[in-house]
């Protein structure tokens, strides 16, 4: 590929991601309230780009590709289970959240339990969890220079700059906007390039280098390491999901109820035939150029695709990277300025004045983002390692406020700490956990309804 090629589209594909950024700071104009909330005018479009988005970007299109080039046909799981995971929420979530109609999950936790250190634990996990994510988001841009042959940490910084630049201009609203328009753009270019590769041999190729030898034994296995590990990997990245800020603000910054039923089934329908698809590239990638880490998905579009085409897909990927890491830091804003400074401090602070101070916090949040960029390296295994650790510490709470009444404050706060301590430990190697590292879950529950058991007529004296 033309490296004059690319370097045009990703400028024009960004200028263009600006202006949506901009359009969209007319319609929030500076309010934070209207920016952590897209003024309750989240469409269908804009809720599917949101949720797809929230995956398909760095995780499942790069890492996706990643995990096929790797081991094969089980590369597909990853992007499964994401969209799995969204059958849940729709059966079990998104009726009673939408009921209770709070912005953040801390601000449930904290009227659901009449107690305001449930909702800081939940903070600082879920601040936690989301720097991390932003920071694997942004591997992409050093894999994307890498594969150009250039150097991986001006990649990463040049991307977090882009990214800050249009964060702050129209907070969700653009967040959700340039998702949906980038959402589009991948699923055309990815069902192109699967066509593409397909009629160009490139089942023949991964046959004949998988007869010589050259890629692993389970390559066309599905369950190399049976079905355990993707029962896991489900059960991780569900708790995350259910109790992820993301996720409660997206269904109630939505028109109406409608929309986010909608939201959810056309999403689950179109990312299900998509996770195919990169763990295909990423076969051929390794089986044509023996590529088997983050950058091959690149490598492929750069030195397969016509010029234009794997230009605009590796644009496209990019963008939806940013845009999820823009959501990102608008959940961490909301936690942060909505939750603790207006609902724990200064309760009649100015939304114009917060909408200044969120331009700090995204600011703090790439730095730290950019941190685990640079050291980071396996962008599947680290995004399950941070969705067991959200899971642990923020589902049982979550979940049980909402269905059992029985549970309590003090019981919450066990459930946080003993998940949180699980996990650690096991992640470690100190313990070994039932289910993985998705077992810390499980032992939160255990100290969630005996803690809840034991406090409730106190609660109730």
């Amino acid at each position: 590929m033309n490296t004059t090629v690319l370097l045009v589209v990703l400028v024009i594909y960004f200028a263009v991601m600006l202006g949506i950024g901009w359009v969209g700071s007319k319609k929030v104009g500076g309010d934070f309230n209207k920016m952590i909330t897209a003024n309750k005018g989240t469409t269908v479009l804009m809720f599917m780009g949101a949720a797809i988005g929230a995956h398909i970007g760095n995780g499942f299109v790069v890492g996706g590709a990643a995990d096929g080039a790797a081991n094969g046909i089980s590369g597909i799981w990853y992007g499964i289970v994401c969209a799995l995971s969204y059958v849940f929420i729709l059966l079990f979530i998104n009726k009673p959240v939408f009921k209770k109609g709070f912005i953040s999950v801390s601000d449930f936790l904290r009227d659901r339990y009449n107690n305001s250190v449930t909702a800081a634990l939940f903070i600082i996990v879920a601040c936690i969890g989301l720097i991390g994510n932003a920071g694997v988001q942004l591997m992409a841009g050093k894999a994307l220079f890498e594969a150009l042959g250039l150097n991986g940490t001006s990649g990463v910084i040049i991307l977090t700059l882009v990214v800050l630049a249009y964060s702050t201009l129209s907070g969700l609203w653009g967040a959700y906007m340039t998702s949906a328009v980038q959402i589009g753009i991948i699923t055309i270019g990815l069902i192109i390039t699967t066509i593409y590769l397909l009629c160009g041999g490139a089942v023949d190729l991964i046959n004949v280098e998988y007869a010589a030898g050259n890629l692993p034994e389970t390559y066309f296995t599905a369950f190399p390491g049976g079905v355990a590990p993707i029962l896991a990997m489900l059960v991780s990245i569900t708790m995350a999901v259910i109790a992820d800020q993301c996720t409660v603000q997206r269904i109630n910054s939505s028109k109406d109820y409608q929309t986010t039923i909608k939201g959810w089934i056309f999403s689950i329908l179109l990312m299900l035939p998509l996770a195919v698809m990169p763990a295909f590239i990423g076969m051929y990638g390794a089986a044509k150029y023996g590529i088997t880490e983050n950058a091959v998905f690149f490598t492929v579009a750069m030195n397969t695709l016509p010029a234009v085409l794997g230009a605009v897909m590796m644009a496209a990927v990019l963008a939806a990277i940013m845009s999820t890491i823009d959501s990102f830091m608008v959940a961490i804003s909301t936690m942060c300025l909505h939750d603790v400074y207006q609902g724990m401090i200064n309760p009649k602070a100015d939304s114009k004045k917060l909408a200044k101070w969120e331009h700090l916090v995204s600011f703090i949040v790439a730095a730290c983002a950019l941190l685990v960029a640079l050291v980071a390296t396996n962008i599947i295994g680290t995004l399950c390692s941070l969705t067991a650790f959200i899971g642990s510490a923020c589902f049982v709470p979550f979940v049980g406020g909402l269905y059992w009444k029985r549970g309590t404050a003090q019981g919450a706060i066990a459930a946080s700490f003993v998940g949180v301590i699980a996990y650690i430990l096991h992640w470690v190697g100190v313990i070994q956990l039932p289910l993985g590292e998705a077992g810390g879950a499980l032992c939160s529950l255990v100290a969630y309804i005996i803690i809840s058991l034991c406090t409730k007529q106190k609660e109730v004296a």
